[in-house]
């Protein structure tokens, strides 16, 4: 065709050749818009090559989502420009799929669908990112964007600096999760997603995220209730669960003499309890304040999980922070102990 072209209109090969592809681009390109039109399809997605030739206006576009109805040649459809090889298509869902691209040898790989230009080229070009770090980044992005406790306290400030800093907080906590699977991750975001408003009601609740966070260890689909002085749960550690005899005798109920004991007192537990046990821990602050988080040991290491904050803790800058007291620091296994029915002013039970 493009010689034809050049025969008839004296145009150049080249010139001939780039015209042939640009129509191509917008004739192929219309026709899966009307496509979608036909199919009541509202949203199509762009789709870049995703090579070294790609061009930076591509390379923006790549992944983004549009109204069909908003279909604009040169602004969110292709052709974007002469020789363009994007394209669009159909955005049914959630997206599972793989897609094709080159890496740095030009050879063809599977990347995951919803990976960006920007991305694709960190991992696969530059190859300064792993691809496990940037799915554990684009998990702390999607639990944002389908948070909407988060997306309302970012939308309600006015200041940049101030978003910036919640939505940063937030993500640092999701990638500290180096040992944790992505369903873990974000059953943990679960517990208390209104921990970033600093409102006093959810920066208090401890006892309350401890428990759900055992519950949606236990399967049930829970997220914790905020701090309230006129229920059960209220200064009282214990009132959500069973207690074998009573708070002395139980004997997994653990009470550390000296906080410096404490690591060895914990290791020898598990060691006791088995790779499956899972422990509440309460600790008293060097400013007198309380607080509980809880333990358990993935692939031979024990992880400190603090459900209130959404974060996995460091235990010797949290040993630094406790009271040098003695006998204010103590941890009881949870995994297997019954609830009482004070569980009701801890948790709300969510659909599903």
């Amino acid at each position: 065709m493009s010689k034809l072209i050049n025969d008839k209109m004296n145009a150049g090969i080249s010139n001939a050749e780039r015209l042939v592809r640009t129509e191509m681009n917008f004739v192929q390109n219309h026709a899966a818009k009307d496509s979608l039109q036909a199919a009541g399809l509202d949203e199509y997605e762009f789709i870049a090559v995703l090579d070294s030739r790609t061009t930076p206006h591509c390379q923006s576009l790549n992944g983004k989502i549009f109204l069909v109805e908003e279909y604009s040649v040169g602004t969110n459809a292709p052709p974007m420009h002469p020789r363009c090889r994007s394209t669009i298509c159909a955005v049914l869902g959630e997206i599972t799929a793989k897609r094709t691209a080159k890496n740095s040898k030009g050879e063809n790989i599977q990347i995951p669908a919803d990976m960006n230009y920007s991305d694709y080229k960190k991992v696969y070009i530059d190859r300064n990112l792993i691809i496990e770090q940037w799915e554990k980044n684009n998990l702390a992005n999607s639990l944002i964007n389908s948070n909407s406790n988060i997306k309302i306290q970012i939308g309600s400030v006015t200041s940049e600096a101030l978003k910036n800093k919640i939505e940063l907080e937030f993500l640092n906590s999701i990638k500290t999760y180096d040992l944790l699977s992505k369903t873990d991750a974000q059953r943990l975001a679960q517990v208390n997603p209104n921990y970033l408003t600093g409102e006093y009601e959810w920066t208090h609740n401890c006892l309350k995220c401890v428990i759900a966070w055992e519950l949606l260890n236990r399967g049930y689909n829970v997220t914790a209730k905020p701090y309230s002085s006129n229920d059960l749960i209220n200064g009282n550690a214990i009132a959500a669960w069973e207690i074998n005899g009573n708070f002395l005798t139980d004997s997994a109920i653990k009470i550390v003499a000296i906080k410096a004991w404490f690591k060895s007192e914990i290791q020898k537990s598990f060691e006791d309890w088995g790779q499956n046990a899972r422990v509440a821990i309460f600790v008293e602050w060097k400013s007198g304040e309380k607080h509980t988080f809880t333990a358990r040991k993935l692939k031979e290491k024990i992880i400190y999980e603090d459900p209130q904050m959404n974060i996995i803790r460091d235990i010797d800058e949290t040993l630094e922070k406790c009271t040098d007291k003695h006998y204010r620091l103590w941890f009881m296994r949870i995994d297997n102990r019954n609830f009482t029915g004070a569980i009701k002013d801890a948790v709300e039970f969510l659909e599903g």
